[in-house]
């Protein structure tokens, strides 16, 4: 007969698995560096004409 120390156990882990899980899905799909890069789509403004820039 399964005791409640295994059963506790199994369950702990099961909630560990879903916690990275669910961790690493958001992590995943929170794709920012795309939003970082969108002025790069070359319709930048043009360079200043300003000699200390």
């Amino acid at each position: 007969m399964l005791s409640f120390d295994f059963v506790l156990l199994i369950l702990a882990l099961g909630f560990t698995a879903l916690a990275v899980y669910l961790f690493v899905s958001v992590i995943f799909k929170n794709n920012s560096d795309s939003d970082i890069l969108a002025w790069a789509s070359g319709d930048e403004p043009q360079k200043s004409q300003n000699p200390i820039y």
